[in-house]
């Protein structure tokens, strides 16, 4: 138990911190990617609002950006202020742009601004985008739109690729910092996981102590006491007294039993040894054997199950999980009513269920009635002669085979338990 309440408290911090540090990460890149998105609209923006001047000062200047072209970087026929605008406009800002007329052919290119693509290369780009009815939105490197100018349109293309080449990197380097601080962290969660749960440890082990210590306590005044009795009837004869002391003396034993036995399956971290078992026969066996105790309390045990169904563990303890569960169906069924076991495989487990009616169950899940000494009757009689130690003994069982165990009603009135192994 202890090794598994350290797993779950590893697994519960590991996943609180996984999760802030990817909601950091997704905020993070989140935001980044939104900022590398606005200023690409910027850059558009720009460019498509004096998309006029420059296709006007177009035809009065020619770009050379590094090729010697011209003697200067820019010859001006007229108006030098434009030179300014134009630098401001281009600063930092790579584009071109295609004209197609109104029959879809392309009548003009400008890429003299990118080096990433020709003449040739921007014309396919624009035409396939033409017949696809694209005008607006992302390339595979490039922000695009188009815009009518009389007869033409004219798609404008904005590169994108450095921009979204560094919004990428960052979400690389972002998931890999989150996975190294993720191992960084695993490491002093799993060393001081063991010092949250040494007080934990200490409680059940002083609880295991003196559950074992006061069953073993109480077996001898227990014995003294079946002895005095034996005595008293010797002398006076058996009466109705010395029965019920022979009563509250045998539920007593079986009660010590059942806690020292729930103490000792609780310091089992694993089976010592599995074996190969039959589930269907065993369970048939247990069927058989409590069908004539259903009667004599009238009520009815049917059983369903398939053939040659094998796990693997103990099978005394195994059988000991199906005593219990048909015992408990038998006791607190209404009368009348019927029981029933079902055994099948579903998927790569093995499935059983025993149901019954029960009045005072409501529809819902009841893993409460695992709790030492739950009853699910408020009113904690002793008639059915059970102490409420038996269906947590169950579970420690199943758990200790790696299985499952729960307790729901499909509907008022009904109560089902399920094993999945």
């Amino acid at each position: 138990m202890i090794k598994q309440l350290q797993r779950r408290f590893i697994k519960i911090a590991m996943l609180s911190f996984c999760i802030v540090v990817f909601l950091i990460v997704g905020l993070t890149n989140l935001l980044n990617y939104l900022r590398v998105r606005q200023e690409i609209e910027e850059n558009l923006s720009v460019v498509l609002e004096n998309l006029d001047v420059i296709q006007q000062t177009e035809k009065n200047w020619k770009w050379s950006y590094g090729r010697k072209d011209t003697e200067d970087s820019y010859i001006y026929a007229e108006d030098t202020d434009t030179k300014e605008d134009i630098d401001a406009i281009l600063s930092g800002v790579r584009f071109f742009t295609v004209t197609l007329d109104a029959d879809g052919k392309v009548i003009k290119t400008n890429t003299r601004n990118t080096n990433t693509v020709d003449a040739r290369r921007a014309s396919e780009i624009a035409l396939d985008l033409y017949r696809r009815g694209k005008k607006d939105g992302y390339g595979k490197y490039s922000r695009y739109k188009a815009i009518s100018s009389g007869d033409d349109l004219i798609y404008v293309f904005v590169n994108c690729k450095r921009k979204m080449r560094e919004c990428n990197n960052i979400l690389k380097v972002s998931l890999i910092s989150a996975v190294i601080e993720l191992i960084a962290v695993f490491f002093p969660v799993y060393f001081f996981s063991r010092a949250v749960v040494r007080p934990v440890q200490e409680s059940v082990d002083k609880q295991k102590a003196f559950i074992t210590n006061a069953g073993h306590e109480i077996k001898t005044p227990l014995t003294i006491i079946d002895a005095n009795t034996d005595v008293i009837e010797l002398t006076s004869g058996e009466t109705e007294w010395t029965k019920s002391i022979r009563n509250q003396i045998r539920r007593l034993t079986k009660l010590t039993e059942e806690l020292v036995g729930l103490a000792k399956l609780q310091e089992i971290e694993e089976l010592p040894e599995q074996q190969k078992i039959d589930l269907s026969a065993l369970l048939l066996e247990a069927c058989e054997q409590f069908e004539t105790v259903a009667k004599t309390h009238r009520k009815k045990l049917d059983w369903d199950l398939q053939e040659n169904l094998v796990v693997f563990g103990d099978e005394a303890m195994l059988e000991r999980v199906l005593s219990i569960l048909l015992d408990n169906a038998v006791k607190y069924a209404d009368d009348g009513t019927k029981i029933s076991a079902v055994l099948k495989k579903n998927g790569k487990y093995v499935v059983l269920e025993v149901r019954n009616y029960a009045a005072c169950m409501k529809k819902g899940k009841h893993m409460d009635l695992f709790e030492r000494f739950y009853r699910a009757d408020s009113s904690h009689n002793s008639t059915t002669g059970g102490h409420g130690i038996g269906l947590s003994n169950a579970q420690a069982i199943v758990e200790l085979h790696k299985g499952k165990i729960t307790a729901y009603s499909p509907a008022d009135g009904q109560i089902c338990f399920q094993i999945r192994l």
